[in-house]
């Protein structure tokens, strides 16, 4: 490659994020298509596009999942997250494609950006007639990636665990009935205290994803990063997080 080209060419964040936005876009694509080929077999009906928009769409699809997995078993993080259990090379990517790891100096940046900051003491949410504070597509990526934490009962779930145990203690010590449907005075729902456990559990995976990611570059690590990442027990290695790391 010449010199030309190393400087004309798009920076790997800005390629990455490109690919899972296409990916997205490819995917729904894909299944308006599937939807529509559905609806007109029910009515004995074929369309000749209809079918090979979805041929197309599930051939594309194909390929940007195999970019993407490039991409992520290149990353400079991957020897870690790539030993986490629930941690699979799509939905790791889809988290990757929209950090800027240089941008976020700061692990409460990260959480900020991620949609995991705290505005006045409560979390950041979006908020009518004001700009979004954080990336919606991001946090949403996030969530999926958590799901797959959770369902893959590894050092993050027992994390998950221990937090949903702690704040449920913390409930009852204050009174609170701890309920299964809708909360009332004196009362916290299961499901708000799953969500305050798996928003704890990102955070630290966040985190941890941070620390590592920045120190395989070089990237100066603030002297807040070890506060940050202090877990109600001390602080939690990210090594240690990993199969097989005694988490």
């Amino acid at each position: 490659m010449s010199e030309k080209q190393e400087q004309e060419e798009e920076p790997m964040n800005q390629a990455f994020l490109f690919a899972a936005k296409s990916l997205e876009f490819v995917q729904k694509l894909r299944v308006a298509a599937q939807v529509r080929r559905a609806h007109l077999a029910r009515q004995e009906k074929k369309d000749q596009i209809t079918e090979l928009v979805e041929t197309k769409a599930r051939e594309l699809e194909d390929i940007l999942n195999d970019w993407i997995r490039d991409q992520v078993t290149e990353h400079p993080a991957y020897e870690w997250f790539s030993q986490v259990k629930g941690v699979g090379t799509l939905n790791i990517g889809k988290v990757l494609a929209y950090i800027d790891i240089e941008e976020a100096d700061t692990i409460s940046s990260l959480w900020k950006y991620a949609g995991y900051g705290v505005t006045n003491g409560k979390g950041d949410r979006p908020v009518p007639g004001k700009k979004l504070c954080f990336n919606r597509k991001l946090k949403t990526m996030c969530y999926r990636l958590g799901t797959s934490l959770i369902r893959a009962k590894g050092a993050y779930y027992d994390y998950y665990v221990r937090e949903k145990k702690r704040i449920e203690r913390k409930a009852e010590e204050k009174g609170l009935k701890i309920v299964s449907g809708k909360e009332t005075e004196g009362t916290i729902s299961k499901g708000h205290i799953n969500m305050m456990a798996r928003r704890k559990m990102m955070k630290l995976f966040l985190a941890h994803l941070w620390l590592v990611w920045r120190e395989a570059l070089g990237l100066p690590i603030t002297k807040p990063y070890a506060h940050q990442m202090m877990g109600h027990d001390g602080y939690i290695d990210p090594w240690k997080m990993v199969e097989g790391g005694g988490a």
